[in-house]
């Protein structure tokens, strides 16, 4: 089978097999080709750069380099050129254009091997110098001749035999071939080469050029004025791009390609290139390198040196910072740290007169608020960064949207100097080393670990580490320490609700509201460690429950692999521990305000797996053992004053990883996207338990859960076709679900009104569709709500098909169809039809 390959990915597959043609003359053929718009066919398993290229491959290159259709005639042309052979189209098309002719006997060798020669003859006669070529003496000298002045074999190998290097090379020097033009000359006929008509402006209506790139990217060196960010000024000449990343280039001699819209008078450049001909640096400043103004000279230290190399800058110095041309002294710019500099010398200058400086900000996103179009800060609950008036402005970077930023994720921030320009980085680089100690190196502050030396970005930063300490270092894009965080102590997060000594079993048993909003009985039948030192059961029994009353708190667990208890950590110090390596209150009864973004105002921020565990109030509610509870800060009240007992268990992270809430509004965890069941199974959970297993469909993604030993859907009475919310507990598994749209049931409608911004859940029937626009009308006929939807968040229930559920289409919104939909605000975001 023939595939189509993209003249980059060719590129990639012959540097890959053979590295010695990957020189610049076939980078630059192929690179100059796809901007053309030439794609080549070749067996993606078999090509290699020095494979040799048949006539009937190199007619089909002929065919593309002079933008030609295949032949419509179904005239056989040759003896060996059949209408069921693959280039048979291509073939017939060159020769009913008089540039094949084959031999005398009619045959074409199609699949021999072509030579230089034979292919200087055929393109010689595509580009229409064939008289020319035989006046010099016909096949094959007066053709080879001829091509040399042409400049057809330039770069070419030596090889006699055409390889596929060549024939591309050769295909890139051909469009820049100026064509013949007929001339009267003492009353005779003539031709004579033309000044502006290449077989690339004739044949594919573009133009190639050379000149110095004087603005793009929204920059000019002209002026301090922005410009259009569409626009590409080359010799003062403008138009209009199509290709963006320009600016490390402006300055600088370029070659592009351009196309002309006569009927609107513009040009478009299609694709630009640096010639190489401009002198230019490029630097990563850090502490050590260092700008002297009335000089005019920087100074750095080169990577491969010793001793600092200075550098004369214009006095007229063009200052290019974070896209946009920068006014009134340097200074603080160049003498800034931790910034990527180019200098360039622009076309004839002496001296570096344009510098173009890239230099970020680093932020550790806490959360994003989509609809107010603000991003906040981890560790400052009052630094935010607002994009919602420059949303349009901003480019991510990293495989990310700014819906897709979470908490922990470190962004590096371009902003121009006047604010209009913003470009957003985003980086996930973490890794766990064990550190040595933090010290200041000869580049700025360092982070010593066992592995190798770290940079941080900010030298200011307060983070400080005990030797042989176990961290997670964040990194932003170019691997600058953010910020530090210890490893988290082995075991996990509970809260001790009661220990009792058996006097039958004489065993200690604890019972424990474990993170994840179980409540679970463990015995502790041997020496266990206590906040550092092995003690015997009946010691910790004293200790956790002096007097026989137990004392309710948070404690860490850590167990054997076979469930048994080996080490409790409580707040409390014991020996080998320090406030470094152990579970540490923060801060009793703190009082403060919540705020959505993940903060008790306005002192702590709680990390985004932060544990609350919101335990009874009184004693009488103690009793009973449901109203033990985990929640999560989504059951919080924004703005609403909470009352709180803080701790941490890792070190110096800056915010908090565990919460007992001691007073406020706390509501009930739900998850309000909801979903349509497919099929309840029986399953058995890790622990061997029996349960249930939901598959199910949230917009158009099949899902599974699994609920928890003590709840049944079935029992619930849901079955296939219902529409429920569910509620989990932290690891995921349903605990309760509610009934939204019953299956079984009579069709009763709801009307939609936006819910004061919040998920809401209603029913209707399809009025109409026109594109991608839903018009919804409910049981009153007047009465009808209007959709923007798309197909991912489709879902269709069909009791007729074998599959009843499955991934809908627009062409499924039928008028009269049921269909139950949610929204968040006004926004739908799950479809349910019925059909």
């Amino acid at each position: 089978m023939r595939k189509i390959l993209c003249l980059l990915a060719i590129l990639t597959a012959l540097c890959a097999a053979a590295p010695a043609y990957a020189d610049n003359a076939l980078n630059n053929a192929l690179e100059y080709l796809s901007a053309v718009g030439i794609d080549l066919e070749y067996e993606e398993e078999t090509i290699q750069p020095d494979q040799r290229v048949t006539r009937a491959s190199f007619a089909e290159l002929i065919v593309k380099l002079l933008n030609m259709s295949d032949a419509e005639s179904d005239t056989v042309y040759y003896h060996d050129v059949s209408a069921d052979h693959w280039a048979f189209g291509k073939i017939g098309a060159l020769t009913e254009n008089g540039i094949l002719s084959g031999n005398e006997y009619k045959y074409f060798r199609p699949d021999d091997y072509i030579t230089k020669n034979e292919a200087a003859t055929i393109l010689i006669s595509a580009l229409g110098y064939r008289v020319e070529a035989e006046g010099k003496g016909g096949f094959p000298d007066g053709y080879i001749r001829t091509a040399g002045e042409l400049e057809l074999f330039d770069d070419t190998s030596y090889s006699p035999e055409l390889t596929l290097s060549d024939a591309i090379i050769i295909m890139r020097n051909a469009l820049d071939v100026k064509l013949l033009k007929l001339i009267y000359k003492e009353s005779d006929l003539g031709y004579e080469k033309s000044d502006d008509v290449t077989l690339l402006s004739y044949y594919h209506e573009k133009h190639y050029a050379k000149g110095i790139l004087e603005g793009c990217d929204g920059v000019t060196i002209k002026s301090t004025n922005r410009i259009n960010d569409d626009l590409v000024i080359i010799d003062g000449i403008e138009y209009k791009a199509k290709q963006e990343g320009l600016l490390n280039l402006i300055g600088t001699k370029v070659e592009f390609i351009y196309e002309v819209d006569e009927k609107n008078d513009e040009r478009y450049v299609v694709w630009v290139k640096s010639l190489g001909h401009s002198d230019s640096l490029d630097i990563q400043k850090d502490e050590a390198d260092f700008y002297n103004p009335a000089a005019s000279v920087f100074s750095y230290v080169p990577e491969d040196r010793d001793g600092y190399k200075n550098i004369n800058l214009s006095r007229g110095l063009v200052l290019i910072y974070n896209g946009a041309v920068a006014t009134g002294s340097y200074d603080a710019i160049l003498n800034s740290d931790k910034y990527r500099v180019r200098f360039i010398k622009s076309h004839q200058s002496s001296v570096y007169d344009i510098a173009i400086v890239w230099k970020y900000d680093n932020m550790v996103v806490g959360s994003v608020d989509i609809d107010q179009g603000i991003i906040y800060d981890k560790f400052n609950a009052s630094n935010v960064l607002d994009i919602s008036e420059i949303r349009d402005k901003i480019e991510v970077e990293g495989g990310q949207d700014i819906e897709q930023l979470v908490d922990g994720d470190i962004i590096s921030i371009f902003e121009s100097e006047d604010g209009e320009l913003l470009r957003i980085e985003v980086s996930k680089n973490t890794c766990e080393v064990t550190a040595k100690y933090v010290g200041d190196g000869d580049t700025g502050k360092v982070l010593y670990a066992e592995d190798k030396d770290y940079l941080f970005y900010d030298n200011n930063a307060n983070f400080s580490v005990l030797y042989g300490e176990k961290v997670k270092l964040y990194l932003d894009k170019n691997g600058y320490i953010v910020y530090v965080e210890s490893v988290k102590v082995s075991g996990f997060p509970a809260y001790l609700i009661s220990a009792k000594y058996d006097d039958m079993e004489e065993e200690v048993f604890i019972k424990t509201l474990d993170y994840d909003g179980n409540i679970v009985k463990r015995s502790i039948v041997k020496k266990t460690y206590l906040d550092g030192s092995k003690e015997e059961q009946f010691e910790i029994y004293d200790k956790l429950a002096p007097g026989g009353t137990t004392n309710q708190q948070v404690i860490i667990l850590e167990l054997e692999e076979d469930g048994s208890i080996k080490s409790i950590d409580t707040p409390y110090l014991g020996m080998g521990q320090t406030d470094k390596n152990s579970l540490t209150l923060v801060e009793s009864n703190y009082s403060g305000y919540y705020k959505h973004h993940g903060a008790f105002f306005p002192k702590y921020i709680f990390s985004s797996d932060a544990v609350m565990f919101y335990p009874p109030l009184t004693e009488s509610d103690k009793a009973d053992e449901r109203n033990y509870l985990v929640k999560s800060g989504s059951d919080l009240q924004n703005n609403d004053p909470y009352t709180a007992d803080v701790y941490r268990y890792s070190k110096d992270t800056g915010y908090v990883n565990l919460v007992v809430l001691k007073s406020g509004k706390v509501g009930t965890a739900t998850d309000k996207n909801y979903i349509l069941v497919d099929e309840i199974k029986t399953a058995v959970n890790e622990d061997g338990d029996i349960v249930e297993k939901l598959i199910c469909y949230s917009r158009g993604t099949a899902m599974e859960y699994f609920t928890t030993p003590d709840y049944s859907l079935r029992d619930a009475g849901i079955i296939s076709g219902d529409v429920i919310g569910i509620v989990t507990n932290t690891s995921g598994k349903i605990k309760s679900a509610q009934r939204k749209y019953e299956y079984d049931k009579p069709f009763t409608t709801t009307k939609y009104m936006v819910p004061n911004n919040t998920p809401s859940f209603h029913k209707g029937y399809v009025h109409s569709k026109i594109g991608n626009v839903l018009r919804v009308r409910y049981d009153e006929a007047d009465f009808e709500s209007a959709f923007v939807i798309s197909e991912d968040m489709i879902v269709v229930y069909d009791a007729n098909e074998r599959e009843k559920i499955r991934k809908g289409t627009m062409w499924d919104f039928t008028p009269g169809a049921r269909v139950v939909f949610q929204t968040n605000d006004e926004n739908p975001i799950l479809m349910v039809i019925y059909k």
